[in-house]
C-alpha cells in the first residue's frame, strides 16, 4: 500500500527545511506541501514526487490536512524542522502491523482529567523506550493508517485555529474513538533544524494562556465538552 507524506512549510525556514523534505524521498510515494507565505514554488521543490497543494496565505499547520486531496494509502504527517531518519516509514509500517487501526506517533501527551493541561509522555527529541497510549499526538511525526483516514476526511473547515494541529487531531481522533500509540525511539532519532530566532509558533502566534483557551475551544468543537 502507498504511503504519502504531508507537510507545511514557511519561507523563514527555507532553504534549511529542504533537508526535511528530502529526507523523505524514496520513503514515500508522494509528499504534499502547503507553502504557507511563499510567493512562488522554489525550484528545488519542483520534482515529480512533490505536489504543492497550497501556496500563498499562511493557513497554519492544520492546512496539511484540510488542503489534502483524497489519497489511497497511509499518511505520515511531517514538520519542516525535522529531518527524518532512514527507515522511518518502514518502522511505522512494522508497528502498524502490531497496532492495526491505531494512529502512531513519536511525540505524545496525555490530557489531564478534568482540565486542559497535558503531560508529555513521549518527546520526539528525547528517549522514548516504550509504546504507550496517549491522547494528543505530535502532528510532525505521526502515522495515520489508511483505514482511519478513509473513515473521515480531515477537513477542519472554518474552525482551523492557526497552528493548533495537534489539538485538532486530539479532538477529531477522540471523537472517532481511534487509539493513539507512541512508537519507541532513542534520543537523536530525529535531527532538529533550528528555525531563525523569533519564528517559532510560541514566539509568533500565541501565549501559553491563549494556547489553553484554544485547547478548550477546539475540544468543545469536536467533543461537546
Amino acid at each position: 500500500m502507498n504511503v504519502y507524506a504531508t507537510m507545511c512549510m514557511v519561507p523563514d525556514r527555507y532553504p534549511s527545511s529542504l533537508d526535511c523534505v528530502m529526507s523523505l524521498k524514496e520513503q514515500v510515494s508522494k509528499i504534499y506541501l502547503c507553502l504557507n507565505g511563499f510567493d512562488e514554488v522554489p525550484e528545488d521543490l519542483k520534482e515529480d514526487w512533490i505536489e504543492v497543494i497550497h501556496i500563498g496565505e499562511n493557513l497554519g499547520d492544520a492546512a496539511r490536512f484540510f488542503k489534502l486531496p483524497s489519497i489511497d494509502g497511509h499518511l505520515i504527517s511531517c514538520d519542516d524542522d525535522l529531518i527524518y531518519p532512514h527507515g522511518y516509514v518502514e518502522q511505522f509500517l512494522k508497528y502498524n502491523s502490531v497496532f492495526p487501526g491505531c494512529v502512531l506517533t513519536h511525540h505524545g501527551k496525555l490530557m489531564r482529567p478534568g482540565g486542559y493541561d497535558m503531560k508529555v509522555i513521549a518527546h520526539a527529541m528525547g528517549n522514548s523506550p516504550d509504546s504507550e497510549m496517549i491522547d494528543v499526538p505530535g502532528s510532525g511525526c505521526s502515522f495515520l493508517p489508511y483505514r482511519v483516514i478513509s473513515d473521515k476526511d480531515f477537513k477542519f473547515g472554518d474552525h482551523t485555529e492557526l497552528n493548533m494541529c495537534d489539538i485538532h487531531l486530539f479532538g477529531l481522533l477522540k471523537s472517532m474513538r481511534v487509539n493513539i500509540i507512541t512508537v519507541p525511539h532513542l534520543r537523536g532519532y530525529f535531527k532538529y533544524v533550528s528555525p531563525p530566532k523569533g519564528t517559532t509558533i510560541w514566539e509568533t502566534v500565541t501565549s501559553k494562556e491563549d494556547y489553553k483557551e484554544k485547547v478548550k475551544l477546539i475540544s468543545k468543537y469536536y467533543l461537546n465538552v
